[in-house]
């Protein structure tokens, strides 16, 4: 037996009662009833929260596989803003070259008392 989803659509043929519930509960009514207890995302069958849960798994061994006093071979390096500004090739971002410095706040003038 051929069991059509209701809605009007999508014309989907699915085998099983269960099946078309379960389709209509992830696809048209976007429920996630299992949700992963380490990040928090949630799925719409237990089979995809499985399959989530090796890549958890794939990280803690590969964080146990490294050595307490391991320091990587070279530093990362984290561009500063104003190198991002300057070498931009957005047209939007490029006008921003002229400006020497930005103060988000008036300068305080300090006195001595």
């Amino acid at each position: 037996m051929v069991y059509l989803c209701t809605y009007s659509e999508c014309k989907k043929r699915l085998s099983s009662k269960y099946n078309l519930k379960r389709h209509i509960e992830c696809c048209h009514k976007k429920l996630r009833r299992f949700e992963c207890n380490v990040c928090y995302k949630k799925f719409s069958s237990a089979q995809n929260l499985k399959e989530h849960m090796f890549l958890h798994e794939e990280a803690q061994q590969a964080k146990l596989s490294l050595p307490e006093n391991y320091v990587p071979e070279r530093d990362i390096c984290i561009p500063k803003l104003t190198d991002l500004v300057f070498y931009s090739i957005d047209p939007e971002i490029r006008p921003l070259i002229k400006v020497i410095r930005f103060y988000p706040y008036s300068p305080v003038t300090v006195t001595k008392i």
